[in-house]
């Protein structure tokens, strides 16, 4: 099918910025997918698939006023107690809630909480554990109750996703710090190896696999300007120039040569661009007018959804024939979180100023970023 328009669906205010990705997911369990906002004065809302406020909580029942973005964004995951929504406080603390947006648990014996958590059985035990950072320089890791397991002293404050990778066999928490370390670190708390890049790492890496050659890379991006590939044991594949700083996650996508690559957001002083790297570093480039501070939500089909600070969410088809077919849609304000896609095909995006628009394509299918 030819799309032509972003047909607007619904809006709704949040009452304050975005900057947190936004999630999507059938928390109720009724076959329609739930969006999950969080608002910089630590407010969450969960919305219908019709834009029907659900709920809103103010983190510990308090919103902060004058609060700067928090890049903390929202995690929904299944534990023995039912669905739970996990998200970092720019105050302190990691906060748990059910369903309805009614506490769970609340874990405050830490500092502001920047990164986006984890969720994961990072020790082999069969049960599920709950990672995450603070800018207070610590790694911690909780049972699904809330209960300390450990922390580990990182030295550096902790701002980017945490993600969970198996390395050679075994599963470990992988996350950067803000001195340009990226970590390796097992189950038990202990250092598997750590890699320094130039600059702050901000982005969680992804695992690019490469089975035609027996060896995998670790890819991430830096604020030096410049995309990683690791080997899983932290030794430099190669680096290759992004055009601009990178603040987003590193999120897998297939190139048009059919290989698998990454996919960045870049903010750039010239061409501010969303980049696709392959295996040794190679680029192809989408053209925004701003800057790109998230990785873009991918539909089935490969469209590539972002927005940017000139206002606008960008719908990117894949490489056709014809090229590449760009829609847009003025959302009014920067757009700096990462959209979702519902599994009906609606699209999600929140702006700076706190505006949330739904819109439609029929035939755009749900993308990885639908959690579940």
């Amino acid at each position: 099918m030819e799309y032509t328009t972003l047909d607007r669906h619904w809006e709704h205010e949040a009452g304050g910025p975005v900057s947190a990705d936004i999630v999507c997911g059938d928390i109720d369990r009724d076959g329609k997918d739930e969006f999950i906002v969080v608002t910089d004065d630590s407010r969450i809302i969960g919305l219908s698939h019709e834009g029907r406020e659900l709920f809103k909580s103010a983190f510990g029942g308090i919103p902060l006023l004058g609060r700067k973005m928090s890049r903390a964004s929202p995690i929904i995951a299944e534990f023995p107690s039912g669905t739970t929504i996990i998200i970092g406080s720019p105050d302190h603390g990691l906060f748990a809630y059910d369903n309805s947006g009614k506490l769970r648990f609340s874990f405050t014996e830490c500092g502001p909480v920047g990164s986006t958590p984890a969720v994961g059985d990072i020790n082999g035990d069969g049960a599920l554990e709950i990672v995450f950072g603070s800018s207070d320089g610590y790694l911690y890791a909780l049972d699904t109750s809330g209960k300390l397991l450990f922390k580990k002293d990182i030295g550096y404050p902790i701002e980017s996703r945490l993600t969970i990778l198996p390395l050679r066999g075994t599963e470990h928490i992988l996350f950067g710090s803000t001195d340009g370390r990226l970590h390796a670190i097992e189950g038990d708390g202990r250092t598997s190896w750590t890699f320094s890049a130039e600059g702050a790492i901000m982005g969680a890496p992804a695992l690019l696999r490469r089975p035609d050659e027996g060896k995998d890379s670790i890819i991430f991006g830096s604020t030096d300007s410049f995309i990683y590939g690791i080997g899983t044991n932290g030794v430099l594949h190669w680096k290759h120039p992004a055009g601009g700083a990178i603040l987003s996650d590193a999120v897998p996508y297939p190139l048009k040569s059919g290989a698998e690559g990454m996919v960045f957001g870049v903010c750039s002083r010239e061409d501010n661009i969303l980049a696709l790297c392959g295996k040794d570093g190679q680029k192809e480039v989408f053209q925004a007018n701003h800057w790109v501070a998230h990785a873009p939500a991918i539909g089935q089909d490969r469209s590539l959804v972002f927005g940017s600070y000139d206002h606008h969410l960008y719908v990117v088809s894949p490489e056709k024939r014809g090229g590449r077919k760009t829609l847009t849609y003025d959302t009014g304000a920067a757009v700096i979180s990462r959209p979702a896609i519902s599994r009906e095909g609606m699209i999600v995006a929140a702006n700076r100023e706190g505006r949330i628009v739904c819109l439609r394509r029929e035939s755009l299918p749900a993308g990885p970023n639908r959690q579940h």
